[in-house]
């Protein structure tokens, strides 16, 4: 009994031993299978949104088309329904364009391919491109800060593409005889540049930059502003909105000036 009582025990311990480290391994490796599993979770739940992005922008359009097709099959001058379906295959292209953009900036897979870029160059070519449709409601653009070059590290197709939506927007909502003023501010480590329209003005700008966010009387994506932040943040910048009722609209992007 002497000598058998400490194998026993040694038994036990051994037994204990083996069940608390089985129990460790098998916690462990739950846990790192969870951690291992969590980017293709993210990955699935992503391709999930675009799916849904593309099922809710595409229905529409795709329902027009086909119905024009069809009354265009049976007319002698299908012109004008041909018409029709182009601009809704280059609206679909844009849509799609946005979409894919979206989705790649929330993998962070977008290519960064930052260099020296000239901001004033880059807003008066946007300026250029939107001043016919500004002069439809005769709108005026006013300029300050624009006289030498500003330059800060950036991709100039992406920024090409943040102040045209910005710029368009404004457009968009403000009246005819209205005006946009366009600032350029630049300090040390950063640059701000101030897009200001005097349109009605919000009263709640808590979801401006949601995607699929639209005011009442817009009829666009709702992709636009949120394309706008996602290029804000991919250059490591901020915006903020400012708006009053019956005065206008400002955003002002922060953009760091060395990448």
């Amino acid at each position: 009994f002497e000598v058998t009582q400490p194998v026993q025990e040694l038994s036990l311990e051994l037994f204990l031993g083996v069940v608390i480290i089985v129990t460790l391994v098998g916690i462990c490796g739950w846990w790192l299978s969870g951690i291992a599993m969590e980017p293709i979770r993210a990955s699935y739940q992503q391709l999930k949104q675009f799916t849904a992005d593309v099922s809710h922008e595409l229905r529409n359009p795709l329902a027009v088309i086909q119905t024009n097709t069809q009354v265009a099959l049976l007319q002698s001058e299908p012109k004008p329904y041909l018409e029709v379906i182009e601009r809704l295959t280059q609206r679909m292209g844009k849509l799609l364009e946005d979409l894919l953009f979206l989705a790649r900036t929330e993998r962070s897979i977008l290519s960064e391919k930052h260099q020296t870029c000239n901001l004033v160059e880059i807003i008066k070519e946007v300026l250029e491109e939107q001043q016919l449709i500004a002069m439809t409601k005769s709108i005026d653009f006013q300029v300050h800060g624009m006289t030498e070059p500003v330059e800060i590290m950036g991709n100039p197709d992406q920024l090409f593409r943040l102040f045209t939506n910005l710029i368009a927007n404004g457009i968009y909502f403000t009246p005819s005889f209205g005006k946009i003023e366009i600032a350029i501010l630049p300090a040390t480590n950063y640059t701000q540049i101030i897009v200001k329209d005097t349109g009605r003005g919000m009263t709640d700008t808590t979801h401006i930059f949601d995607r699929y966010y639209r005011d009442q009387d817009s009829n666009g994506s709702g992709l636009g502003l949120a394309i706008v932040r996602a290029i804000v943040e991919q250059h490591r910048g901020k915006i903020k909105v400012e708006s009053k009722v019956g005065e206008g609209t400002s955003f002002i992007v922060m953009l760091p000036n060395h990448g």
